[in-house]
């Protein structure tokens, strides 16, 4: 957030530039000064920085600009459960419960200290955590699934508009990692990339605390490593998409172990290729798949096994198709 507050828009051409730009701010009062938020906060996720969390923003959003909203109201049947979710959600502490639970439970399954039976139990928990989480910021964002028409096919074709962006976000598609390993021998690479993503969000919680911030403590040790976080920003959005990737190459190696499973290798490999599409990390998926080509297909597969390429082109040909 504090990126966002301190940008230059004024200083940017393609914000200034863009088309409709002096139409989307007129009017007065707090109503055309949420819109325009709103417009600035669209506008810095997709060309400055795309790993900004709109949950934060909405947050800040409830405080500076109460009962403002720009988006279509929704019906009477899922208004009064979004705003229970988001009004629960607003302050942030059950969403900071929970990304503090995924880095505390991982720490134990880590580091085993209390016996393996133990560790395991957290690398479970640590699951549940994330699939809590993930549920929990999508209801606040998207609300629950529409359930509106008076026939089965007006009733489907609402559900299918509310679902494809839900399918492009990091958090379903963090919910449909954890579900999707749960029940499968331990996968430690694939706490990685949540344990990554909930640590970023327990330090902007607590570097939005006055009563963290203003602390000498924080200031002497939380501010800098804050600090650190925000610098390093795209290196752990990139150490993310290769966890990932690295995460399904250790799935396909246990296809020949006794812990295969071919159902979790094509689940995971659709996962792999909605990252691929998602404007939230696609830059990313597509730098280490760039990355995996040139150090081991090219240099050393190709090299010595040719007849790979035939079924390497028909998988990229499924994977790079929307």
């Amino acid at each position: 957030m504090e990126g966002f507050k301190c940008y230059d828009f004024e200083g940017d051409s393609r914000w200034t530039g863009r088309a409709g730009g002096d139409a989307s701010s007129s009017g007065a009062g707090k109503d055309a000064e949420a819109k325009l938020m709103r417009e600035k906060a669209a506008f810095y996720k997709k060309h400055v920085s795309p790993g900004f969390d709109m949950h934060d923003f909405d947050a800040w959003m409830e405080k500076e600009y109460p009962g403002k909203k720009t988006a279509a109201k929704p019906s009477a049947s899922s208004a009064s459960a979004t705003t229970s979710v988001r009004g629960l959600l607003a302050s942030g502490n059950l969403l900071f419960a929970g990304h503090l639970a995924i880095v505390v439970l991982s720490l134990c399954y880590v580091v085993p200290l209390m016996g393996f039976a133990f560790s395991i139990k957290c690398y479970r928990l640590a699951l549940q955590a994330v699939i809590g989480t993930s549920l929990a910021k999508l209801g606040a964002k998207h609300g629950g699934p529409p359930i509106r028409g008076d026939g089965w096919t007006e009733k489907l074709d609402t559900l299918k508009r509310w679902f494809v962006p839900v399918q492009m976000s990091t958090d379903f598609h963090y919910l449909f990692m954890a579900m999707s390993v749960m029940s499968h021998p331990p996968l430690t690479i694939c706490l990685a990339p949540c344990v990554c993503l909930a640590v970023y969000h327990v330090a902007v919680f607590l570097q939005q605390s006055p009563r963290v911030s203003g602390s000498a403590a924080w200031r002497k040790l939380g501010a800098p490593a804050f600090n650190s976080l925000r610098t390093n920003q795209k290196a752990a959005l990139i150490f993310n998409a290769s966890c990932e990737v690295i995460a399904f190459f250790q799935i396909l190696a246990r296809l020949f172990t006794r812990m295969r499973s071919v159902m979790l290798c094509f689940m995971f490999f659709n996962l792999l290729k909605m990252r691929y599409h998602s404007p939230d990390s696609q830059a990313y998926h597509r730098f280490v798949w760039q990355q995996v080509d040139a150090k081991f297909v090219q240099p050393y597969l190709l090299r010595f096994v040719p007849q790979a390429q035939k079924p390497i082109s028909l998988i990229q040909a499924y994977f790079l198709k929307p």
